[in-house]
C-alpha cells in the first residue's frame, strides 16, 4: 500500500468504534433539541454552529450584530449594514517548545469572486485542534472596508481574465485575502475576549 494511500485512510478498532457512536448520538440529541426550538439544523453545515460561537464574542462588543442562520443570503446583519463573516482554521502561534513562530499570523481567508460586497466584513481565525477563535478581524469602517472590496475586487478581474467564460471554471471561483494584508490596515482597536484577540476598525 502507497504512503499517499495510507495518509488517506483511518480506521478504528470496534471498541473505539462503539465508544465513538456513544458520542455521537449526544451530537444528535443537541441538534434535534435546537432544530425543535429554533429550526436551525446545527450539524447541517459548519456555519451555524460557527455564527452561534461568533456571536458569543461580538455581541460583548457590538449589541445590534445578528448573525443569519439561513443558508443563503447574507451572513449577517448590524447596524452598519449587511456582514460578511468568514472562517479559517490556524496552526497555533507557537512551536513545540513554545517559542513564539516567526510568522505567527499568516492566515488567509476564502471568497468567491462572483459574490455581493458587504458593509462589514468578519474574518475569523479558528484554531485547527480546539475550533475556538483565537482572533477576529472586525472591520466596519468605511475608509477600510472600500480597501478591503478594492483588493478584492483586483482579484476578482484577475480571475475573470483567467476564466474567459469557461464554465469549468466558473464553478471554482476561489480567491483570497491574507491576514498580512487585513492587518497593514492598520490601527485597530483590540480587545481581549474569552481567550481570544479582536481587531476591531
Amino acid at each position: 500500500m502507497s504512503k499517499t494511500k495510507q495518509s488517506c485512510e483511518k480506521y478504528l478498532s470496534t471498541s473505539q468504534l462503539d465508544e465513538l457512536v456513544k458520542l455521537t448520538s449526544e451530537f444528535y440529541k443537541l441538534r434535534n433539541s435546537a432544530y425543535e426550538k429554533f429550526g436551525i439544523d446545527l450539524l447541517d453545515s459548519g456555519d451555524s454552529l460557527s455564527s452561534a460561537n461568533l456571536y458569543s464574542i461580538v455581541k460583548q462588543y457590538d449589541h445590534s450584530f445578528l448573525p443569519n442562520f439561513h443558508r443563503n443570503g447574507v451572513d449577517g446583519k448590524s447596524s452598519v449594514g449587511g456582514v460578511e463573516i468568514k472562517n479559517t482554521r490556524v496552526d497555533s502561534e507557537f512551536t513545540k517548545k513554545g517559542k513564539l513562530k516567526k510568522n505567527p499570523h499568516n492566515a488567509t481567508w476564502t471568497l468567491h469572486a462572483i459574490s455581493d460586497y458587504s458593509d462589514r466584513y468578519i474574518f475569523v481565525a479558528r484554531s485547527k485542534i480546539t475550533l475556538e477563535p483565537v482572533r477576529i478581524y472586525d472591520i466596519s469602517d468605511s475608509i477600510a472596508v472600500a480597501k478591503v472590496v478594492e483588493h478584492l475586487e483586483n482579484q476578482r478581474q484577475v480571475w475573470l481574465a483567467k476564466s474567459s467564460g469557461d464554465i469549468k471554471k466558473m464553478k471554482n471561483d476561489r480567491i483570497g485575502i491574507s491576514e498580512k494584508f487585513i492587518k497593514e490596515l492598520g490601527n485597530f482597536e483590540v480587545k481581549h475576549i474569552d481567550s481570544c484577540q479582536v481587531f476591531i476598525k
